[in-house]
């Protein structure tokens, strides 16, 4: 059971390394999602067999459960899970025992009865209850204070009793709360209205943020209608009437208790809530067809609830809920059992409150070898992209990942993301971990060592040597407060906790790294964080020492005019400088001044009930500051806005001071268990003398123990698995003993692998490359769930609007290249492709078609001989069927990798089976040819690949292999495109007509008075007219820029023979002389000028 502070805040143990944070004004209450919906099994690839344990930390209300079943409950019959065992977490134990009445009542209701689903929506969403709901909500929670939770019949559980006395003294209280509605909504309205000046929002900001979301569903010229801020769109006005009354309807009876903070009885939930954000976008027939808002998601609601129910009754899968209450990161690293692992583990935006790094290194031991979520709603605040927004928070390179955090992200961030963004202005961003192989071979390293380089990244961002934490928001000339969000939280404990994990990974353990980290920290670190440093050393390794735990008696406020959330940092101060450091913080110089203090940074605790601060230190360290040191503690942004007096370490003022066992206390033992092998002991020929890891291969070196017997011709050298190889195995013919065996962290490519025999050294020496498709991205998921096309309808190209691809484009950079109809990055140019295929199928589905990706100069010529293909290294396409998912256009391919089959045609060239398999889909077809250069080809082979292991495959020899294709995202920022805009502040922005054939007006022309909802209306006006790019041909003839399969010929002669020469003016002709091109100008001018 969590302790909590007088603000209602969770007070932290050490078992949770985050930095400390204070929170004066208490936190918010997420009652009801903030997110879209999600199927956390989406990637999870699943069997009949087969029991599921999902965790769901930081849950917040019950959307994602609810639509995780539902989902489920779709896939094929041999693929539904038989049982499913939900685990939901929240700090606010109030949101837990809500979570529990919601369950319940989904569990109870009758979904084909309005009047149940009703019931069940209003009692999750709405602030206000007629009468006969508020009864009705009594009669739950009187059912459950009754209710036997370790029967086999309760769909609710509760391991630990703790959990259970919360929700029951909580489902007490509500019972007896009666507040008065017009109270409780001026409370709200008084809460929401002070954000909105600190803030400096309203309520048509947040009505537009909402109609947004559900505007990413849709494309049609005529929906930027839903988007009007006015009385006359009945969208806005719903929005409106919930964001000012708290309430989808006019009921004004009595007071939803499950809204109330319990016993304070206090309106405590997030100003920004909002009850349809969970289930937008949505469809635009079904906005039509409903007519409001409410009615839409009411509607999917009651679809949820259906398949839930239906699995129950049917027990088709057994399905349980166990809840828990408290820190979520305590509760990874010693909460659960010590056995307890997960299938899935969501994490919410937990890491936007608590550290990415940090979520990363509790969760990691708790995952059996699968999926770990993270996500990001505030990543844009201080980054440009996704991979700025890593870099801050990690930084270390995703190739090493697997050895310095024993996980692998399975995400291609330069893939960008297939999921549609929340909003037109940002989106929130979801990366997908994987656990790595636990077996391992001992590393060799020094201080050149990629790792060692990738573990002082770390230390660089756990002890804030890159000054994120003095980053100051700033309101004009008035300090706000620094940037406390996901890059900012971590600690000296998350160093810690890192250290710990990998030693038993190195040579030498914990003392070998801290001996060559101190060889890379800046001069100035130890006079600042020795004391950290000295503490963390005294922890771990062979060299540790007595470690202090140190309890101060000390007030710590914050003034009421601050706005942010500081974070408390210690400082150590000898009496000698107690004027001079009191003189600069009380000045406000204590970021510009040049003497360092000593500091305690970010892994402190402070009990506000007993006004105690706690603390560790090594024993020595600690022996010289008390009784001849103060401590003063203030902000680690340093800026005077903690208001503590300085305390002498000494006397009266030290509460207690112990050692401690820094493994319990830290919660140490939670942490990935390895399997080293440090040497080949039973092999009698060779012996591991050192393995070395660099961020793209490995290298070793192995003596050899006897040279009669180690020759090249009877060496075998295996790889294993076969797909993602993590094991070497070398082995000699006729030799006695077992073979060398050398364990990876990361998939290795043995196609590229080196191995090199010295007789005069007694040395072999091995050079094997990573595989990048096994150790970053969707590819390193081991069993990747099938895309659903079963339950997908089809994509029709007269229902649905092809100006849905455009949406790809959002960044300013985008628009910008849109408007000048340029080639951009590889990834612009990768989406323009993308468009390209998708238009074509969706406005011909019927007409025989493969699209040819490939460079100039190879895609002209070509593909109907073994020695034509030999020359392709890029793709052919074939479209199969296009279908809608998600919103989305996505469209099951076909796809022949060129560069592959021109490899096995060079290795088999009197094969013709390779040919003929090649011409069964391309044969008699039209052929679309787009440009694409080297670096967009390889983008596309990483989409192609990564989305065909989600898809079943004939054959695996075949030359065609199955796969798919949507729409990417990029994972940039927009937020200042659209700012810009508004303000007016981008003069040079390309509106031009020829992008913008409907535009309204230019941002420029924007008065004063105008409203943020008429520009952002505008705006999306525009962009549902915004699809063409540079190397569109959608309005053109199939004939013009296409044509079946053959050899080119002279456009005058019609030879085949000799060197065939391209026209240098509109390149598509060849002429086998000078001779036809003079013949054939006067025909060809007028095409040829206009195409050129």
């Amino acid at each position: 059971m969590a302790r909590y502070g007088n603000q209602g805040v969770p007070v932290l143990s050490f078992h949770n390394p985050a930095g400390m944070i204070l929170y004066p004004k208490g936190l918010n209450t997420y009652a009801m999602g903030n997110t879209r919906a999600r199927d956390v099994t989406e990637l999870l690839g699943t069997s009949k067999e087969q029991h599921l344990d999902l965790l769901l930390l930081a849950s917040g209300d019950v959307r994602n459960f609810l639509f995780t079943v539902s989902e489920l409950s779709l896939r094929r019959p041999h693929d539904r899970p038989r049982s499913l065992s939900f685990h939901f977490n929240d700090y606010d134990p109030s949101v837990i025992a809500r979570n529990a009445v919601l369950i319940q009542v989904a569990n109870e209701i009758n979904p084909d009865i309005p009047a149940d689903v009703d019931f069940l929506w209003n009692i999750w969403y709405n602030l206000a209850l007629s009468q006969d709901n508020f009864d009705r909500l009594q009669q739950v929670m009187c059912r459950l204070l009754a209710k036997k939770f370790d029967s086999a019949e309760s769909i609710l559980k509760f391991e630990d009793g703790a959990v259970l006395r919360e929700c029951f003294d909580i489902w007490k209280d509500w019972m007896t709360l009666d507040l008065d509605v017009r109270k409780v909504k001026e409370e709200r309205t008084t809460l929401i209205e002070s954000k909105m000046q600190e803030l400096k929002f309203d309520v048509d900001a947040q009505c537009l943020g909402v109609l947004s979301e559900m505007m990413m569903g849709l494309s049609q010229e005529a929906d930027t209608q839903f988007f009007e801020a006015t009385h006359a769109n009945p969208f806005y006005t719903e929005v409106k009437h919930w964001f000012c009354e708290g309430s989808t309807s006019n009921e004004s009876a009595r007071t939803n208790p499950t809204l109330i903070r319990p016993f304070d009885h206090k309106w405590r939930l997030h100003y920004n809530s909002c009850v349809f954000e969970s289930y937008l976008p949505i469809e635009r027939d079904q906005l039509l067809r409903c007519k409001s808002l409410t009615a839409a998601c009411k509607e999917n609601l009651k679809l949820m609830l259906k398949r839930f129910q239906r699995q129950r009754k049917n027990k088709q899968t057994f399905l349980k809920v166990t809840l828990w209450t408290g820190d979520a990161l305590a509760l990874c690293t010693s909460g659960f059992p010590p056995e307890m692992s997960f299938d899935v583990i969501d994490t919410s935006n937990l890491s936007d409150h608590i550290g990415l790094l940090n979520v990363l290194v509790c969760c990691a031991p708790r995952p059996n070898r699968s999926l770990l979520f993270t996500s990001s709603m505030l990543w844009c605040g201080g980054c440009e992209n996704v991979a700025e927004y890593y870099n801050k928070c990690v930084g270390v390179p995703f190739q090493l990942l697997p050895t310095i955090l024993g996980l692998k992200l399975a995400v291609e961030i330069e893939l960008g993301s297939s999921k549609l963004p929340d909003k037109m202005e940002t989106s929130e961003e979801i990366l997908c971990w994987v656990k790595a192989d636990i077996r391992r071979t001992l590393l060799e390293i020094d201080k050149t060592s990629d790792v060692v380089q990738g573990l002082f990244r770390l230390a660089e961002r756990c002890f804030d040597l890159l000054n994120e934490q003095t980053k100051p928001l700033v309101d004009g000339q008035t300090f706000i407060g620094s940037q406390v969000y996901g890059t900012t939280l971590s600690s000296p404990l998350t160093f810690l906790r890192i250290i710990h994990q990998i030693q038993p990974l190195v040579k030498g353990g914990a003392d070998r790294l801290f001996e060559l980290l101190e060889t890379l920290l800046p001069p100035e670190f130890h006079k600042k964080h020795s004391l950290s440093w000295n503490f963390l050393k005294a922890s771990i390794g062979n060299e540790r020492g007595p470690v202090v735990e140190i309890k101060v008696n000390c007030n710590m406020t914050v003034p009421s005019w601050y706005k942010g959330t500081p974070m408390p940092m210690i400082c150590i101060v000898e009496p000698s400088m107690i004027h001079q450091f009191k003189a600069q913080m009380l000045s406000g110089q204590m970021r510009s001044t040049e003497t360092i203090f000593p500091s305690i940074y970010n892994s402190l605790r402070y009990d506000d009930k007993a006004n105690i601060v706690t603390f560790h230190a090594s024993e020595k360290d600690w022996n010289e500051m008390k009784s001849n040191a103060f401590m003063w503690i203030f902000s680690s942004d340093m800026n005077p806005v903690v208001n503590s007096d300085p305390v002498f370490l000494g006397g009266e003022t030290i509460k207690t001071s112990r050692c401690v066992d820094p493994v319990k206390k830290f919660g140490l033992f939670s942490a990935q268990a390895f399997t080293v092998t440090e040497t080949g002991a039973n092999c009698q020929v060779l012996k591991i003398n050192k393995v070395e890891e660099n961020t793209f291969s490995y290298n070793e070196e192995l003596d050899i123990l006897d040279l009669q017997q180690c020759t090249a011709s009877t060496m075998k050298i295996s790889f294993s698995p076969i797909k993602c190889p993590v094991e070497l195995q070398i082995y000699f013919e006729g030799a006695t003993g077992n073979p060398l065996q050398i364990y990876f962290s990361c998939s290795v490519n043995e196609n590229l692998a080196k191995f090199q025999i010295s007789r005069t050294r007694k040395k072999i020496l091995c050079h094997i490359p990573k595989r990048e498709d096994g150790t970053v991205g969707e590819l390193v998921i081991q069993n990747v769930a099938p895309v659903p096309f079963h339950t997908m309808l089809l994509w029709d190209g007269k229902q649905h609007d092809k100006k849905m691809f455009s949406k790809m484009f959002r960044t300013k950079l985008d628009l910008e290249l849109k408007s000048q109809r340029k080639s951009g990055s590889p990834f612009y140019n990768l989406r323009e492709s993308i468009t390209m295929i998708l238009c074509k199928h969706s406005e011909e589905p019927k007409t025989p078609l493969v699209h040819c990706v490939d460079e100039l100069g190879i895609i002209e010529e070509p593909y109907q001989t073994q020695d034509n293909m030999k020359r392709k290294k890029g793709f052919v396409i074939k479209v199969q069927e296009m279908y809608k998912w998600k919103f989305l256009p996505v469209a099951k391919v076909l796809f022949c990798d060129c560069q592959s089959l021109a490899d096995k045609l060079q290795n088999n060239p009197t094969d013709v089976h390779l040919m003929a398999n090649f011409f069964s889909n391309t044969w008699l077809h039209l052929v679309h040819r787009i440009v694409a250069d080297g670096e967009e080809k390889t983008l596309l082979r990483k989409m192609l690949y990564t989305n065909a292991a989600r898809v079943d495959q004939e054959s695996e020899s075949s030359v065609w292999k199955n796969s798919f294709i949507t729409l990417l995202f990029p994972r940039q920022r927009t937020l200042d495109l659209f700012a810009g805009l508004f303000k007016g502040k981008l003069k040079d922005f390309p509106f031009h007509p020829c992008s913008f054939p409907h535009q309204a007006r230019q941002p420029g022309e924007h008065s004063t008075q105008d409203s943020f909802s008429a520009f952002l209306a505008d705006f999306a006006r525009q962009m549902v007219n915004f699809n063409k790019g540079p190397r569109d041909t959608s309005d053109c003839n199939l004939s013009e820029w296409g044509s079946p399969l053959k050899e080119p010929e002279c456009a005058f002669c019609h030879s085949k023979e000799g060197t065939l020469k391209r026209c240098l003016g509109c390149k598509r002709v060849f002429y086998c002389s000078r001779n036809c091109q003079k013949k054939h100008w006067r025909e060809h001018k007028t095409d040829c000028q206009s195409i050129s």
